[in-house]
């Protein structure tokens, strides 16, 4: 499975939770989410990108992107509603 397609799975499962709880809305960061999951590497073959591209891949289109323009990097967040 690749590094976008677990990060997909794991926000999606921190959604369902969330919910459960009566969470409204959150915030995650991918260095966070990187160095948590074992994803986080500043080597040039880092899977960092692959986290990036999983938290974009569980927006929808009430959630918003806050970081670089890229919208790559350590510094990218995503506020998810739910």
């Amino acid at each position: 499975m690749t590094v976008k397609a677990q990060i997909l799975k794991k926000i999606q499962q921190m959604k369902c939770d969330f919910k459960t709880l009566g969470v409204v809305d959150f915030t995650l960061r991918s260095g966070d989410l990187g160095k948590i999951y074992g994803f986080y590497n500043k080597s040039s073959n880092g899977s960092l990108p692959g986290v990036c591209h999983g938290m974009k891949a569980a927006m929808l289109k009430d959630d918003r992107i806050i970081g670089p323009p890229s919208g790559m990097g350590a510094n990218v967040y995503v506020c998810y509603k739910i």
